[in-house]
C-alpha cells in the first residue's frame, strides 16, 4: 500500500484538485481526510450554496455526471452564474475532458 499526503496551505479543494491534476489521485480511491479544527468552522458557517459549489466541485473532480446534473437543477433556480459554472463542469466531464478543463 503506498500512502500520499498532499499538503497545500489553502483548502481542502486545492488539495484534491492538485491530487486529481498530477494523477496521483484516482476515482477509485478512497481519501482519508484530515482537516483542521479551522477548517470545520468554516464549514459549520457556510451557506447553503457554498455547501452545494463545494458539492459541484467534488463531482466534477471525480468526474460523477449524475451528481452535477442533479446539483445543476438545484442551482439552476437560485443562482444562473454558479448553475451554468456546473453545467460547463457537467459538459467536460459528459464529453470526457478533465474536470479543470484541460
Amino acid at each position: 500500500m503506498i500512502k500520499i499526503w498532499v499538503l497545500t496551505g489553502d483548502k481542502l479543494e486545492t488539495a484534491i484538485n492538485i491530487g486529481y491534476a498530477t494523477a496521483l489521485l484516482a476515482t477509485e480511491m478512497e481519501p482519508l481526510l484530515r482537516v483542521s479544527q479551522d477548517e470545520m468552522a468554516r464549514a459549520e458557517s457556510t451557506t447553503d450554496l457554498e455547501r452545494e459549489l463545494h458539492a459541484a466541485i467534488e463531482a466534477a473532480a471525480t468526474r460523477e455526471s449524475a451528481k452535477l446534473r442533479e446539483l445543476e437543477a438545484g442551482l439552476r433556480d437560485k443562482t444562473g452564474e454558479h448553475a451554468d459554472a456546473v453545467r460547463a463542469s457537467l459538459k467536460r466531464v459528459d464529453g470526457g475532458t478533465d474536470a479543470a478543463g484541460e
